[in-house]
């Protein structure tokens, strides 16, 4: 392998340049070497930018230093792959097939950004799932539920407690969300919304809930390690039912806005390509 050089003294003057005001680094020579791998260099110029403008010193030759030797490295590997081409790699193609595809890819995004009704209705949405309900299948069961967690040093936790077991009261609710504001350190109040079980069980301590027995847990208060946590259950869906709507409304909107960017491309493309042909600036030949 040939030799790796590291030039010390280029090092140094870049460390210099750093803390140079303006006029002085347009003094410095930026294409003074600092590092050599075979036939590979790097120049001062490569660096610009890359340093903190307020480095110290003594942080700004670490950075360098860790700079150089990770382009050394690279410039290694390179060397390494330069030498073992296949002979029947065609570097040109590849690179030419790569930068189609980045200007394509760029005038997509630019059409799509412009061009692409991205406005999902509830409507659509009703739609897609009604059409599809059939393929969507619960992983893990999921509930509705009313989750609160608090210091068991909390004021009025006993209030809480007694507002808590006379749930669903709405009265009793708003009472809980009042002291939620004030004292919560985890609240899920929203009935609105569903969770996976295994993400219920992870928020709290180990044995206070399972995916087995979570059917069971309708309402409780437990404390554990200076905690007190509140649970109720509202509704609770098993393993293999059919999703709500609700559950399942952001990964709907996912799916409707793919597939509606993938037909505006086809009919952007066919329409282009319909264009070109009217102008007469498609030629096949035999």
């Amino acid at each position: 392998m040939k030799k790796t050089v590291v030039t010390n003294w280029g090092i140094l003057l870049l460390i210099i340049m750093i803390g140079c005001n303006n006029q002085s680094k347009n003094n410095i020579d930026n294409s003074k070497l600092l590092a050599k791998v075979g036939d590979k260099e790097l120049r001062i110029s490569a660096l610009e930018g890359m340093i903190p403008y307020n480095a110290t010193t003594e942080d700004s030759s670490l950075i360098i230093n860790a700079l150089v030797e990770r382009w050394a490295k690279e410039a290694v590997m390179l060397n390494e792959a330069e030498r073992n081409v296949p002979e029947d790699l065609n570097i040109d193609r590849l690179v030419e097939d790569y930068r189609a595809s980045l200007l394509k890819n760029n005038y997509e995004s630019i059409l799509i950004e412009q061009l692409l009704d991205s406005v999902v209705t509830q409507n659509d949405l009703e739609q897609f799932y009604e059409s599809h309900k059939a393929q969507f299948v619960l992983d893990e069961p999921i509930v509705r539920c009313y989750l609160l967690k608090t210091a068991s040093s909390a004021t009025d936790l006993n209030k809480a407690r007694t507002w808590w077991n006379k749930l669903p009261n709405q009265e009793n609710l708003q009472d809980i969300q009042r002291f939620a504001n004030e004292h919560g350190t985890l609240s899920k109040l929203d009935e609105s919304i569903w969770y996976e079980t295994s993400a219920l069980i992870e928020e709290m301590p180990a044995g206070f809930m399972t995916a087995s027995n979570i059917h069971t847990k309708k309402t409780f208060v437990q404390s554990k390690e200076g905690s007190t946590y509140f649970f109720h259950l509202i509704q609770i869906l098993k393993k293999d039912a059919t999703p709500p709507l609700e559950y399942l409304a952001s990964e709907i909107k996912r799916v409707i806005l793919h597939q509606r960017k993938q037909k505006f491309l086809e009919d952007k493309k066919a329409e282009m390509y319909a264009r070109e042909t009217r102008r007469n600036n498609i030629k096949f030949y035999k």
